[in-house]
């Protein structure tokens, strides 16, 4: 399952306040973000006009920067107040790009063979259980043949055997690999070798693998963070 209404209504509360609080977006770290974009666009040689789609947009950072280069740039994120706040920016910088409301498991909206490249915007985590097959699989097909996905995933730390509390509404709990609050399961934390599989079983092949700490070097329940770029295989 993806995130939840009532973790989706969570989601829009932050959009709402970190608007009001004049910030960029979800956060403010997107200048990384952009000097990676522009690295991986360079090495694989992307031409301009190809079509890329980001994941998990929220208020359209990274779109509008591809489609400020010439990219035909889409997004699509499940909260109502990113894509609203994506649309005012857009129409603010006078760009052309297409923002869509919807679930990243289905991409209903896109059809069969559509992109050229997929960008996962960190959102591929809070796809859980047998939605991740569904997930991938529907990734790949909107891809075109040799299409590239950019994916990222934070890793377990596997020595970790018991529950962990955060708080007694916030638990981890190892069997399930799963970030619960209330009870209700919202993030989803990889085995390395089980992300792999992931991608290789839903026809992807992995051209590119980096390895970084996490952001919070002094979290417990996470070894490392693992980003990578594979390619559609052709059939």
């Amino acid at each position: 399952m993806i995130i939840d209404y009532s973790q989706r209504t969570n989601i829009d509360v932050r959009y709402r306040k970190q608007k009001a609080d004049g910030r960029a977006g979800w956060n403010d770290c997107y200048q990384m973000r952009f000097v990676q974009i522009n690295e991986f666009l360079a090495r694989y040689s992307i031409p301009q006009h190809c079509r890329i789609l980001e994941l998990g947009c929220g208020a359209g950072n990274i779109v509008l920067y591809l489609a400020e280069r010439g990219y035909e740039a889409f997004g699509i994120d499940l909260s109502p107040e990113a894509i609203a706040w994506a649309e005012e920016k857009k129409t603010l910088l006078g760009l052309s790009a297409t923002f869509s409301l919807g679930n990243i498991i289905e991409l209903a909206d896109y059809s069969t063979d559509y992109f050229d490249c997929i960008i996962d915007g960190e959102c591929l985590q809070m796809v859980i259980g047998s939605d991740r097959k569904q997930c991938l699989s529907n990734i790949c097909r909107v891809l075109k043949p040799a299409g590239l996905f950019v994916a990222a995933a934070l890793l377990l730390n596997e020595s970790l055997q018991d529950r962990y509390y955060i708080n007694p509404d916030n638990i981890f709990d190892p069997q399930t690999q799963c970030l619960t609050q209330h009870g209700l399961p919202y993030y989803y934390l990889s085995r390395e070798k089980e992300f792999f599989t992931e991608l290789n079983t839903a026809a992807f092949e992995i051209l590119e693998l980096k390895r970084s700490p996490p952001k919070h070097t002094d979290h417990p329940l996470i070894a490392s963070r693992i980003s990578v770029v594979a390619r559609k295989i052709k059939y």
